[in-house]
């Protein structure tokens, strides 16, 4: 429900749908996820935080999108690659991350990743102006 409400104020602003899916959507169906991983966190067990929220983004990429495509294929939106080329670029950035020896994301790090999402989300705005979408 609030996500619903929160992407038709976006749009009632004339934001994007790709900025709105990037935040709004995301953020909002991901809580669940990042609430159970601070639970989890909190509680000293950060293996579940990590397998709720990799299991959840890999079901929802795979099993979801897969099945959806099936029914009726996908386009993929203009931006859509960029989207997808940085989503696999993260992915290979974390992968050391995760590989190495005390496997510990550490706080610098976290704030690393978070800051380049939130790069490529100003980067997205600030294209999707220039081109009119916002």
């Amino acid at each position: 429900m609030s996500v619903s409400s929160a992407v038709a104020i976006a749009e009632s602003l004339n934001i994007s749908q790709a900025i709105i899916g990037l935040t709004v959507v995301s953020f909002g169906t991901t809580l669940p996820e990042l609430t159970t991983g601070l639970l989890a966190v909190r509680r000293g067990q950060s293996d579940i935080a990590v397998g709720n929220v990799v299991g959840s983004c890999i079901f929802n990429t795979l099993f979801i999108g897969g099945l959806v495509a099936t029914i009726h294929p996908i386009p993929i939106p203009a931006g859509g690659q960029l989207d997808l080329l940085m989503l696999a670029t993260l992915a290979v950035c974390l992968l050391p991350i995760a590989m190495r020896g005390p496997r510990k994301i550490t706080r610098g790090e976290g704030a690393i990743l978070l800051a380049a999402y939130l790069a490529y989300v100003g980067y997205r705005t600030l294209s999707a102006r220039a081109v009119g979408h916002v």
